[in-house]
C-alpha cells in the first residue's frame, strides 16, 4: 500500500490559500485607510511634504524664514515646527509648539548660541492630536480618554 496524492485536491487548495491571504491582504490595507481620521491623513501629508525639502541648516537658527527661504536654504527645528503650525491651522486644525530643554546649559561658539533643546509642534481636532518633529509624526485618538482627559488637550490648546 502506498500514499496517493490527488493533485487536484492539491493544487485547489494551494490556490484557495493563495486567494485567502490576498484577500486578508486587501482587507488589511483598506482597514488602516479607511480608519484614518481627517486629521491623521493631514497630518501624514503634511510630514510628506515636509520630509520632500527638508534640510537641516544651523547657520539659519537666529533667522526668521519665509517658507520660500525654508525650502530653499533649510532650518531647524522651530522653523520646521513654524511650518507645521502655519500650514495646520491653514487646514482649520488647532496648532502649538512646543519647546524644550536637554539640557540646562547653552553655549556659544562662531558668533551661534546653540541651547540643547528641541521644538515640536501639536496639531489636534476634536478627534485626536499629533505629534509633529520634523520628519517624524505620531497621531493619537481622543474617543479612548476619559472627559477629564479631552478638558485637558483643549485647555492645552487654548494656552498661548
Amino acid at each position: 500500500m502506498g500514499l496517493i496524492w490527488d493533485y487536484s485536491k492539491g493544487f485547489f487548495a494551494i490556490l484557495g490559500s493563495i486567494f485567502f491571504i490576498g484577500l486578508l491582504y486587501l482587507c488589511i490595507i483598506n482597514y488602516n485607510t479607511e480608519t484614518l481620521t481627517a486629521l491623521e491623513r493631514d497630518a501624514q501629508n503634511l510630514n510628506q511634504e515636509l520630509t520632500s525639502f527638508y534640510k537641516f541648516n544651523i547657520s539659519n537658527i537666529n533667522n526668521s524664514l519665509t517658507e520660500t527661504q525654508l525650502r530653499v536654504q533649510g532650518g531647524v527645528c522651530w522653523h520646521y515646527s513654524d511650518w507645521y503650525i502655519n500650514k495646520s491651522r491653514e487646514l482649520g486644525y488647532y496648532a502649538k509648539e512646543i519647546s524644550f530643554h536637554t539640557s540646562e546649559l547653552g553655549k556659544t561658539e562662531k558668533n551661534y548660541t546653540f541651547f540643547s533643546g528641541h521644538s515640536i509642534a501639536v496639531i489636534s481636532d476634536k478627534t485626536g492630536y499629533c505629534i509633529m518633529d520634523i520628519r517624524n509624526y505620531k497621531c493619537f485618538k481622543l474617543n479612548g480618554l476619559s472627559e477629564e482627559e479631552k478638558d485637558f488637550v483643549k485647555e492645552i490648546n487654548n494656552i498661548t
